[in-house]
């Protein structure tokens, strides 16, 4: 898979998700960093690594911020990522 496909995957994935609200801050700037990598294969990988580990725990402990989906900025780049990604190859 090249890192174009792990990144529409993984939008789909990030669309779902349910992080504290700070959370969403730092994912959405990964977003805008994996925006503007799309030309460059290796920087885009660093990024996607990153996303991965942003996302979601499996474990919410008692006292923890509420968990909440996307914000809608988040859900914009989201759609803009897609849209770019399933556009016409270059």
């Amino acid at each position: 898979m090249t890192a174009h496909d792990d990144l529409l995957d993984l939008a789909a994935d990030i669309a779902q998700w349910r992080v504290p609200p700070e959370q969403w801050e730092r994912i959405g700037g990964l977003l805008e960093q994996a925006a503007a990598s799309l030309d460059e294969p290796a920087a885009l990988r660093l990024v996607l690594e990153e996303l991965e580990n942003a996302g979601q725990g499996r474990i919410t402990k008692i006292g923890t911020p509420p968990i909440v989906p996307p914000p809608p900025p988040v859900r914009e780049r989201l759609n803009q990522l897609v849209h770019a990604l399933s556009g016409p190859k270059k």
